[in-house]
């Protein structure tokens, strides 16, 4: 506070003093109106302390959501210390005895999910030679290669096992790049890749549940950040070979530069509601796969690799960064010993996402149902005038889906991979749809054949596929209720912020907050009826009001503009889709192309 503020403080306390000793009708009108100007000067003057300090931090967006949190008394997400760990039936409460558990956990649980899988007979499908080879030494790297590099990792803080951060490296990479110039020459030329570039800090952030457990806990890899810009180099140059020979699947829309999730959800309905306006029935399944990154069979990849055309030192060099690798886990100040990864693919890396996709490349070839794959997201459906045609076909091509995640060594949950029955017509019973896991042409042995769960028969008629919540009827009145409820937390923070900061902050909140779950796949969603997007645009027009310092009661249209907000109806919010960058691939959508609305009964 400032002098004058602490003087006038002071009169105001001695003003109540007085009022409070002598309650005459003179002291309480003269107290009010100096408490009254008093506040309204404090108002104003954290108003142009905040501003201040949001217009000096622009450019840290850490710091101005610090601001922020300090405005609107969120304090975020606090962290509490692992105190204890409950495995293998002893509770340890020793920090490095904790750190050593959880690192045990980690390493070994993806060998124990590979282990329940029930062994399927049908060997992986060959995937096709590639005649054409992928070659580091065609062109050699060069320096500026890896600034350009550099350039495209994002400055993070956050510290690898040497205590160097990517945000370090990013500023002294004009006198690093020539050391880095010869080990990463030197690891293309030989396939081999410096044992101190293969070390993961793993930090494990707790998800939910029962604290106790180690399976409720994420482990998140913090890579050398060295290995980082090896990783970038080698990327950019395969992502761009398997470009330019189309080796990638058009169905695989995860990790590709000019794909996004809006593309498979569209597609994903367009297919349903087709199907719905040819009073066809159709059966779509959402697969849920336990820790697919970490259970990537190497022997695997490495043979999908080699025939996509990555042989001789290019593949020695992918199986040299594939092994060897040692990880230890970090909480606070205490580290766990380093112990070797068995199985997966290194999380946390720069060339995961390529490699998986690599992995999973030929999983729409196994199988004729409607296939669609977002990382290890995966939904098939299928669609049919005559529902016992339909059941038999997709248990049949499903056991085809099953029997590539048994021989890949990818496990389905067998309570999270779910179906949904969408049709016009009304069903007492709904269909069996299984997980087997049986050879297509052996014997059918019950024990290797799983009920699969309906979505329409469960408490929750809905699943969630890419962030959207898709139930039975396509009227997407579970995903519009989920958006309604959301805006709470930014109108709270609105609320306690409108008298303190400009109006530029409170939209940074109400962007940050409201705005982008409000877009989030509106292109999709906002066909539903209108009755569902009325409590919505009710929230939303709370917002733009709280914004603009509005009555409660005023006319709503003059502070709609100031926002440039998506509009709804007499908010004139209409989805933005000429930003999408549409795919150029059979039945894919295009920005104009309209999402066709179910003819429901």
């Amino acid at each position: 506070m400032t002098p004058g503020l602490l003087i006038s403080r002071v009169k105001k306390l001695e003003l109540s003093s007085i009022y409070s000793r002598t309650p005459s009708v003179q002291n309480s009108l003269l107290f009010k109106r100096y408490r009254n100007v008093y506040n309204c000067t404090i108002r104003a003057a954290k108003k142009l302390y905040y501003e201040k300090a949001l217009q000096k931090n622009y450019n840290n967006l850490k710091r101005t959501w610090e601001i922020l949190r300090t405005v609107t008394n969120s304090g975020g997400n606090k962290k509490e210390p692992i105190s204890e760990i409950f495995s293998n039936g002893i509770n340890f409460t020793d920090p490095l005895t904790i750190t050593t558990e959880l690192n045990k956990f980690f390493i070994n649980a993806p060998s124990k999910i590979v282990d329940q899988i029930p062994e399927c007979n049908d060997p992986p499908k060959k995937f096709p030679e590639n005649p054409i080879a992928f070659s580091f030494a065609n062109s050699l790297v060069t320096r500026t290669e890896i600034l350009e590099a550099t350039a495209q990792l994002l400055p993070k803080k956050s510290e690898d096992f040497y205590g160097i951060s990517m945000f370090f490296v990013k500023k002294f990479i004009n006198v690093l790049v020539n050391p880095l110039y010869f080990i990463i020459y030197k690891s293309l030329e030989t396939g081999h890749i410096p044992s101190q570039l293969k070390i993961a800090k793993v930090v494990p952030i707790f998800k939910g549940g029962d604290s106790l457990l180690p399976d409720n806990y994420r482990p998140i890899s913090l890579l050398t950040n060295f290995s980082k810009i090896l990783e970038k180099v080698v990327s950019n140059r395969l992502t761009c070979f398997l470009k330019d020979q189309k080796l990638l699947s058009p169905q695989q829309f995860g990790f590709r530069k000019g794909h996004s999730t809006l593309h498979p959800l569209i597609l994903f309905t367009n297919n349903l509601t087709k199907a719905l306006n040819k009073k066809e029935h159709s059966i779509a399944i959402f697969c849920d796969l336990r820790k697919a990154f970490d259970t990537a069979n190497h022997e695997i990849l490495l043979s999908k690799l080699s025939a996509m055309g990555v042989r001789g030192v290019e593949l020695l060099w992918f199986k040299n960064y594939l092994s060897g690798r040692k990880q230890f886990v970090n909480i606070e100040d205490c580290n766990s010993s380093l112990f070797e990864i068995i199985l997966g693919v290194p999380q946390g890396s720069i060339l995961v996402p390529l490699l998986f996709l690599i992995y999973t490349s030929d999983l729409s070839k196994y199988s004729s149902l409607f296939t669609q794959v977002f990382a290890d997201d995966t939904t098939q459906s299928s669609s049919h005038s005559n529902i016992d045609t339909l059941v038999q076909v997709v248990n049949l091509e499903f056991q085809k889906t099953v029997n590539f995640f048994s021989s890949h060594k990818l496990s389905l949950h067998p309570e999270k991979t779910k179906f949904m029955l969408i049709s016009n017509s009304k069903f007492e019973n709904f269909p069996t749809i299984n997980i087997n896991y049986n050879s297509l042409n052996g014997p059918q042995d019950p024990n290797k054949i799983f009920k699969m769960q309906c979505i329409n028969e469960s408490n929750q008629p809905y699943a969630k596929f890419l962030g959207v919540l898709i139930d039975p009827q396509l009227n997407f009145k579970y995903q519009t209720a989920s958006i309604v409820k959301k805006p709470s937390t930014s109108l709270y923070f609105l609320r306690n912020a409108k008298n303190i900061l400009n109006e530029r902050a409170l939209k940074s909140i109400y962007y940050s907050t409201f705005h982008c779950h409000l877009i989030y796949a509106i292109q999709l969603w906002s066909c539903c009826p209108e009755s569902f997007l009325k409590p919505i645009i009710q929230k939303q027009k709370m917002a733009i009001r709280i914004i603009s310092h509005a009555n409660i009661s005023s006319a709503f249209y003059p502070s709609t503009c100031s926002l440039n907000s998506s509009n709804f109806s007499s908010c004139n919010i209409t989805p933005k889709t000429s930003s999408l960058k549409p795919l150029k691939i059979r039945g894919s959508p295009t920005p104009s192309e309209e999402i066709i609305k179910p003819k429901l009964n």
